[in-house]
């Protein structure tokens, strides 16, 4: 950051999550470990969303990726079916149901600043897939429901984390207008692994105990400008493809720290892809440095931490959260 500019932390800005949200099993696992700490997170951010305003979630899911090149899709339907994207289960697995709505003028709202951060944008409708709809289920039961719009938005169709940590970077100032980010994915997702144990939560191999410690470490590194270099080296790890056999399920991570602002600039990406993301230069303006409010302030940065981690097998249910809730001023 330049020494000249004013930094300003900002009141009411809501905090950015990371939830492992797990597979069906959690639907009626009530006993499941990651059932309580889902349900206390889901208490925090509507506590917080009351206190600071909350219009909307926006949320990425591991469980969906555009499927054009440098596009990100946005759901615009303002009534979403669930989709079953999961087999082999129980008949019951398949007859949930969680209420909600979209917004077509806050998916419009969030689709301008990502356009204005120089990528494609394209406008679909679909349903929300089980990355969203039972972590929540579990987060925001009837007794604690989520009366806001959701709005999912696809990770891109690489998994360039630099260009993930951009797509967060350009939603970072809305969290001061009420909306609240969320990335859904896991911590450390082989199931391959954990179905060759048999489902042993006790069988827990090297890499998921090293790989949470890692992931833990890139989050709470600081100031900013380490935590992104950290984070942009996990995937280089000796232990990351055991860990993450395909990368859609750490991608959410890389949006959301993106979203907590700071680490200034695309290193990592190239002024030829960013050209080739929009059609267009940027000239590094329109917020690519995520940390631009509207009123030309910089805002501060926030630092990340770990809320919780449980390694059952080859997974790793590591949950955080970027920022500090918003509490009611007395």
């Amino acid at each position: 950051m330049s020494p000249s500019k004013t930094v300003t932390p900002i009141r009411n800005k809501l905090p950015v999550y990371f939830l492992s949200h797990g597979g069906p099993n959690l639907i009626f696992d009530t006993t499941h470990p990651a059932r309580a700490v889902l349900e206390a997170i889901g208490k925090e951010i509507t506590t917080s969303g009351k206190a600071g305003g909350m219009k909307a979630v926006v949320i990425f899911s591991a469980h969906w990726e555009a499927s054009s090149p440098g596009t990100v899709e946005i759901n615009v339907a303002e009534r979403t079916e669930l989709i079953n994207d999961f087999y082999g289960f129980p008949r019951k697995y398949y007859q949930q149901s969680y209420p909600n709505l979209g917004s077509p003028s806050i998916a419009k709202k969030v689709s301008n600043v990502i356009e204005q951060a120089g990528f494609k944008v394209k406008a679909v409708q679909r349903g929300l897939d089980h990355g969203i709809w039972i972590p929540f289920k579990c987060a925001f039961p009837d007794s604690n429901p989520l009366s806001v719009p959701i709005i999912q938005v696809s990770l891109l169709s690489t998994s360039n984390p630099a260009e993930h940590y951009a797509l967060g970077q350009a939603l970072s100032s809305l969290r001061r207008e009420g909306i609240q980010i969320i990335g859904s994915g896991m911590a450390v997702h082989n199931l391959r692994d954990f179905m060759l144990s048999m489902g042993d939560p006790d069988a827990i191999p090297g890499y998921c105990g090293s790989f949470d410690i890692a992931l833990k470490d890139a989050v709470t590194a600081w100031p900013v400008e380490k935590r992104k270099e950290v984070l942009m080296g996990l995937m280089k790890r000796g232990d990351a493809r055991r860990a993450h056999p395909s990368w859609e399920h750490l991608l959410p991570l890389f949006v959301a720290a993106g979203a907590a602002g700071g680490g200034e600039g695309m290193e990592g990406v190239g002024k030829k892809e960013m050209v080739g993301l929009s059609g267009k230069e940027t000239n590094g303006q329109n917020g690519h440095d995520g940390v631009n409010g509207e009123d030309g302030l910089e805002e501060e940065p926030d630092k990340g931490e770990r809320l919780w981690t449980y390694l059952e097998g080859s997974l790793s249910w590591a949950q955080f959260r970027f920022g500090k809730p918003v509490v009611e001023s007395s």
